[in-house]
């Protein structure tokens, strides 16, 4: 089994809790992520168990429409710790393995 991994790390002029919540309201990660439409397919916003996907391509904003031009990442909320700590699960075709948010004060 291949195995890859990938950190990345932004300083943000902002208060730890504002950087969680924008990471958090999975709607509106479209206006941070390039070219990406985020969907929440879960009934609950929060927590352990959020489903959601992300569609990724140049045709982000027609999605569904245009799914064969880009890629679909599914993911599932797997640990909730606000305001410091979100894990999902990517079980999508393609993309499939864990990921991490963490937010961290700073003075």
């Amino acid at each position: 089994m291949r195995s890859n991994s990938m950190a990345i790390s932004q300083l943000i002029a902002a208060p730890a809790a504002k950087v969680w919540d924008a990471i958090a309201d999975w709607e509106s990660q479209g206006d941070w992520m390039l070219q990406t439409k985020v969907i929440r397919t879960s009934e609950i916003s929060a927590g352990v168990g959020v489903k959601i996907e992300a569609f990724t391509g140049p045709l982000y904003r027609i999605y569904p429409r245009a799914k064969f031009f880009g890629v679909l990442d599914l993911m599932k909320v797997t640990r909730w710790e606000p305001p410091t700590r979100c894990d999902v699960l990517h079980y999508g075709s393609i993309i499939k393995g864990t990921g991490t948010f963490e937010v961290e004060a700073v003075d």
